[in-house]
């Protein structure tokens, strides 16, 4: 981005909670000027749905385990099993059933076309509920591999009575297994590769094997069976990719484009990496959760020793003085949310070098050969959270594995459910789906081969996107209007008959989901962090913002090419044009223009609902000034709020040095006869003339605006019925505004973007960022109806941006490119303190900052507001167990956040600053010290320096920031460092404080020192990684 550049985010109203929040960037010069959409997580456009409730399980099914298309889609009631199958539109096949539930996916301008319709599978129980569906291969005794479509087009499905395998060619039921003494399957789960491992009652484990016999008969073959002392909860026995075969490749084929992502394919696992279906691989173990048992069970399949306990995983966070298999764990009330609900094994594998998501460290030396193939155990639980172990199995004959580097996220707050996506089209990597409250794709990142970072787990939301589209360039919009999902029941699901596969393209993805009412299917994006899609103008953008009401996004630009000959008193020559376009915020075609005056520029603009008085009512206030019939008469006209795009101009002639005239337009964006939504049009209600340029405007309280021209600022009402306008709108400047600035460079309220604010209590204030006389804060008194300075900082800061955090506390951008917070004191006994605004926080950006927003990316959990997003407490902190005065953490990490800013800089990049609590903040502070006392910085350039604020003729230390990226590369480090890194902040001691409710962005005055009790707690590695982990996860 240029200098010109800035920044907009769509904030969510009450209505709407749950849509994403994205940031429209405007950058570029002269005709490389482009609008960029950033968003946080995967776009999920939807291209099918019907109304199907009551979902309890889904399966995709292959008619051949070769096939690379799906055919049928399994789906698991109470008491029943329904199949959804693909059925071609010119296909006469008789199994067409009730057309009642039907997802007609076809497209007119396609030449193929399919509906998933329901159909009848002979050999499937469809009078009961299914526990597992899904295709098998099985090898007969005689023949090397498994060719025969009699042996490789065969499907298990498993309900509470029976086993039962199905041959999909002959349409038949092959075989089945049923439980002796009308015992109940539970729980069950099974492999391509014909492994079977089911749970009677609850407690008794029975393997089972699928063997095609010389005859050619399917057969289910007793294996073993292993009786548990806890109910069994969930069941995992994906096998792992064979890393031997794969090590043997190339090892340049793990480089991957730095402009590739890695995407998910619908294909189930097969042989991993090859992207053959040939002969699936076998599962070496199992893995069983347990009710009520912070344990999951390790168990052999080798058929030496079937179901021989491998080891047992403590999912629950280790304890001081405890091992990882101390039986004590589970009876702690701090472990008894850790009971497994989900179960995966998979091999992650990184396929991109960017390293941008922090989020997991995983091991270095201790992996296999191929440093970007990393073996896991997922472990989803019944509060939304995510534990993950790095799993190390011995490929030797004696069946041996362990587990270490335990990891915790928390993903939402409905139980997880774990689903596997493989991708065959790079034929490497792989990732997993987390059902829930918050769907996420995990995936590995970073680490490729011609990388030295060590690959890491990152996290990406899955978003619906509604209407989307492609542009005439070829861009597509992947994340225009995202709301969130919440997803109970997902599973993989591809068919080249359902969806026409776009020219040029060599991917196409889709995947199923269902929620308590709904069934989805659509198409999903590339996995990455973070999405930005680019809209090229054509022109250089000045100012951007969204239009939610007109569902535009305005644009203020320089047209280059429409420079017109002025010849005037003041100039003459050819000059430059200034122009505002609308854009659809779909399809982002332009819908309207307006073109300004000659030499006019725009200097600000933003999308508000102002309030319509009655001119009637006004002069009847102006009249009575000071008196209460003032304030009775406002609140007794309250009126109506019309939403506007309001924007600021200045005339800039070649021989002024500062614009002695200006404009501010008010503009509706409306339907042209209220035919169709595409027939919009802008247009200018009204405008009025001011003498300077207008910098900045801000939504202000009771339906009003603030706007700051040259050195004033000035309270503007919007009017109806005023003298000669016939009824129309007249927008009016009200009271005498404020004097005494240098030059107002941009002005912020905390008064809602919709202007809705209705303010009768709460002080009506503002702040004002000057040119060289930093912030100063402005309140406005109705019954006078004035604006006078309240406060102020009487340093000299060259301001380039401001933002309010909350009342008293706010944010400030200078041109020394470093960043500063002021407090102010509204209670303060003294006049001289109350009137004075202190720094409470310098920091170093190194870039200088032209906006601030107040919002995040991140999609906020649906259950709870920002605020309490996560919420700290540590009464608990003390649940584990104590070894004299010693206590370790041992507990979830907890972070409270407060206020959440995104701000954009000149040099193109976008950063997020989070208010944090207390304990988090002198968390992360300790750690930072730590960091920088134990890492030797390149060049030996000290941390401290790096971030002390500086300027022309002074320097001082940085204060009240925390430095995110230098604190989130702690898990890049080595696990040797770690430890000394850890070992610092034991002994500094300050990480631990008396007061962990209170909060930093209230303006409270808080010393963060250590504990005064006589009780002390150390650290160690997990719980720094987990609190790093848990605040990467909130930006």
């Amino acid at each position: 981005g240029n200098g010109n550049g800035n920044s907009n985010t769509s904030k969510s109203s009450s209505s709407s909670q749950k849509r994403q929040s994205m940031a429209i960037t405007a950058s570029g010069a002269g005709k490389d000027g482009t609008i960029r959409i950033v968003s946080n997580g995967i776009g999920m456009s939807e291209q099918a749905a019907v109304e199907l409730g009551g979902i309890k399980g889904m399966w995709n099914i292959r008619k051949s385990f070769n096939d690379s298309d799906d055919a049928y889609l399994i789906q698991s009631y109470v008491g029943e099993t329904r199949i959804l199958g693909v059925v071609v539109e010119n296909d006469e096949d008789d199994q067409h059933g009730d057309k009642d539930n039907v997802l007609d996916t076809t497209d007119e301008s396609s030449e193929v076309g399919a509906t998933l319709e329901e159909v009848e599978i002979e050999g499937i129980d469809a009078e009961r509920s299914t526990l597992f569906a899904g295709n098998i291969c099985c090898a007969s005794a005689n023949v090397a591999s498994a060719t025969n479509d009699t042996y490789s087009s065969l499907m298990v499905q498993i309900t509470e009575r029976e086993v039962r395998i199905i041959d999909l060619v002959n349409a038949s039921m092959a075989c089945s297994w049923v439980p002796s003494g009308n015992e109940l399957i539970t729980v069950a789960s099974a492999n391509e590769s014909g492994q079977i491992v089911v749970v009677l009652n609850g407690r008794n484990l029975i393997y089972l094997q699928i063997t095609v016999t010389i005859n050619g008969n399917v057969e289910i073959n007793f294996i073993s069976q292993l009786q548990l002392d806890k109910e069994i909860s969930c069941l995992t026995l994906n096998p792992f990719d064979n890393v031997d075969d794969s090590s043997s490749s190339d090892s340049n084929a793990m480089e991957i484009d730095n402009e590739s992502d890695m995407d998910v394919d619908s294909k189930e696992h097969g042989s991993f990496g090859s992207g053959s279906r040939s002969q699936p691989l076998k599962s070496k173990i199992v893995a069983v959760g347990l009710w009520d048992n912070v344990f999951v069970h390790l168990l052999s399949l080798d058929p030496k020793n079937p179901l021989l306990q491998l080891d047992k995983v403590n999912i629950a966070p280790d304890e001081e003085g405890s091992s990882n298999n101390d039986e004590k764990g589970s009876n702690n009330e701090s472990s008894q949310h850790f009971m497994a609900r989900s179960l995966c094994f998979v091999t992650l594998q990184s396929t991109t070098n960017n390293g941008a998501s922090r989020g997991y460290p995983t091991p270095t030396a201790t992996q296999t050969s191929n440093s970007n193939r990393v073996n896991m155990l997922l472990v989803g639980l019944g509060d939304g959270g995510l534990v993950s172990f790095v799993v190390n199995v011995d490929s030797g004959r004696d069946s041996k594995c362990s587990v270490h580097s335990r990891k915790e996220v928390n993903l939402g707050t409905r139980a997880i459910n774990l689903v596997p996506f493989y991708n065959h089209t790079a034929e490497k990597g792989t990732c997993v789906l987390a059902s829930g409250d918050r769907p996420t794709v995990i995936y590995l990142g970073g680490g490729s081969g011609s990388s030295n970072k060590i690959p890491k787990l990152c996290y990406s939301n899955i978003n619906l996107e509604s209407d989307p589209s492609e542009s005439d360039d070829g861009i597509t919009m992947s994340s225009r209007r995202c709301e969130s999902l919440v997803v109970n029941v997902a599973t993989p699901f591809h068919s080249s008959d359902l969806f026409a596969v776009p020219s040029g393209a060599d991917k196409h993805y889709s995947l199923c989901i269902s929620d308590e009412s709904m069934l989805r299917l659509g198409l999903i994006d590339d996995i990455q962090k973070l999405h930005i899609t680019t809209h090229k103008l054509g022109m250089a953008p000045r100012r951007v913002t969204y239009h939610e009401s007109g569902r535009v996004v305005c644009v203020g630009c320089i047209d280059e090419s429409s420079g017109k000959f002025v010849n005037n008193s003041k100039s003459s020559g050819t000059t430059m044009g200034n122009c505002i376009r609308f854009f659809d915020d779909t399809s982002f075609e332009e819908i309207d223009r307006i073109d300004l005056d000659p030499f006019e520029m725009i200097l600000s603009m933003v999308s508000t609902n102002l309030k319509v008085y009655n001119d009637e009512s006004l002069q009847m206030e102006e009249d009575d000034k000071g008196s209460n019939q003032r304030q009775q008469d406002s609140e007794g006209n309250e009126g109506s709020y019309r939403s506007f795009v309001v924007v600021g101009t200045a005339y800039c002639y070649p021989d002024e040095d500062e614009p002695s005239r200006g404009r501010i337009l008010l503009i509706q964006c409306s339907l042209r006869g209220e035919i169709s939504v595409l027939s919009r049009k802008a247009t200018q209600v009204t405008e009025v003339q001011v003498r300077g340029g207008v910098y900045s405007i801000c939504p202000f309280y009771n339906g009003t605006i603030l706007a700051t021209i040259n050195s004033k600022m000035r309270l503007c009402k919007l009017i109806c019925g005023g003298p000669g306008m016939n009824g129309s709108f007249d927008l009016k400047i009200d009271g005498a505004g404020h004097h005494g600035h240098i030059l107002s460079l941009s002005v912020k309220s905390l008064a809602n973007r919709d202007g809705h604010t209705e303010s009768k209590k709460q002080e009506q204030i503002a702040i004002v960022g000057d040119l060289v006389r930093s912030i100063s804060v402005v309140k406005y008194y109705p019954e006078y109806g004035t604006l006078e300075e309240v406060s102020r900082d009487f340093n000299q800061n060259w301001t380039s941006a401001i933002e309010m955090l909350n009342e008293n506390t706010y944010l400030g951008g200078e041109n020394f490119y470093n960043l500063f917070v002021l407090r102010r004191n509204p209670t303060a006994t003294s006049e001289e303190v109350r009137c004075r605004l202190d720094t409470i926080g310098l920091f170093n950006l190194g870039e200088m900052v032209n906006k601030f927003m107040s919002g995040s990316l991140v999609i906020p959990n649906s259950q709870t507001s920002n605020s309490s997003t996560v919420s700290a407490s540590t009464n608990n902190t003390a649940n584990a167990s104590s070894e004299g005065n010693v206590i370790s953490l041992g507990r979830k990490p907890t972070v409270k956040i407060g206020s959440q800013t995104l701000y954009a800089t000149i040099d193109g990049s976008i950063g997020s600053i989070l208010g944090l609590d207390v304990y988090s903040a002198a968390f992360l502070s300790a750690l930072e010290r730590a960091m920088s006392r134990v890492i030797t910085p390149v060049g030996n350039l000290k941390h401290e320096e790096f971030r002390a604020f500086r300027r022309q003729r002074r320097q001082q230390a940085s204060k009240g920031f925390v430095d995110g990226d230098f604190i989130e590369s702690f898990i890049d480090l080595d696990r040797k460092t770690m430890d000394l890194i850890v070992q610092e902040m034991n002994k500094d001691g300050d990480w631990d404080v008396d007061s962990p409710n209170e909060s930093i962005d209230d303006g409270a005055d808080v010393e963060m020192k250590g504990r005064t009790d006589c009780t002390k707690r150390t650290l160690i590695v997990c719980d720094v990684i987990a609190m790093v982990e848990e605040i990467s996860m909130l930006h």
